[in-house]
């Protein structure tokens, strides 16, 4: 992480400005929107795209290679905050002690369905899971997988946290799709 990125998440969240991040993973490079939390190690972006907006991801700060204003995000701020198109309420403090274990285990106490994405700087290696966390174990998290069929998988995956580079949760996507689907293994219904 530098200090200008530092300075800049910090400036962002200060001063609730819409911004880009820039990451060094070109399968999902830029998150549009607002910094809405903040420690040492992860930043929480609620991103946007157009007016709407798409929920929450948690960003490794050492990943961020930018964050800048773009023309235009000045009229999108103003916008999305007089029409009331933030989820920011949906929002509760997950981010406050630069511990991912601590950090997910408030996620999962809280929301639903998350997207785990453990990504290498190579799209073809990139993983993508989506699934509900069922416990945080020292050095990995363990998951109910949600398939693209909308069905779980019948065994828990094991996902080594320094593995993961960012995490979304309280997303319209997942919400939807969670409907859907039948109950977690864990029991909790989404309906």
């Amino acid at each position: 992480m530098t200090a200008p990125v530092k300075r800049r998440l910090v400036e962002a969240l200060n001063k609730n400005s819409f911004v880009a991040v820039t990451r060094r993973f070109p399968g999902d490079a830029t998150h549009s929107g607002f910094v809405r939390e903040l420690d040492r190690t992860w930043v929480v972006v609620e991103k946007f795209h157009d007016f709407y907006s798409e929920g929450f991801s948690l960003l490794r700060i050492d990943d961020i290679d930018a964050v800048r204003n773009r023309p235009g995000d000045e009229l999108f701020a103003k916008i999305i905050d007089g029409d009331g198109l933030s989820r920011q309420d949906h929002l509760e403090s997950v981010c406050r002690d630069d511990d991912l274990g601590a950090t997910l285990a408030r996620i999962q106490n809280r929301y639903g369905l998350v997207a785990v994405h453990c990504e290498t700087g190579d799209p073809n290696e990139d993983e993508y899971i989506l699934g509900e966390i069922s416990g945080v174990t020292g050095d990995e998290i363990l998951l109910w997988v949600l398939g693209p069929d909308a069905n779980w998988e019948p065994d828990l995956d094991s996902i080594a946290l320094e593995d993961i580079t960012q995490v979304e949760f309280a997303t319209p996507y997942a919400e939807i799709l969670a409907r859907y689907a039948p109950p977690s293994p864990s029991g909790r219904n989404y309906e």
